[in-house]
């Protein structure tokens, strides 16, 4: 069983960039140079525009009391 990759807020966020101006990459484009699947795309770019932090932190480090995200 292979275990999904955890992507930190800081690479998350640079990938949500690009698919803004000026950069325009298309999603598909991304998930190709990235290997991220387009749905998680997606998601991320979502909760961006949300401003939903919390999905940009991995579960392990929101459980955290000691992390400082």
């Amino acid at each position: 069983m292979e275990l999904m990759p955890v992507y930190g807020p800081q690479f998350k966020e640079q990938i949500v960039k690009k698919m803004m101006q000026p950069h325009n990459q298309s999603i598909a484009q991304i998930s190709r140079d990235t290997g991220v699947a387009v749905p998680t795309l997606y998601s991320w770019k979502n909760a961006f525009a949300t401003q939903d932090v919390d999905r940009f932190v991995p579960r392990d480090a929101r459980a955290c009391q000691h992390c400082n995200l």
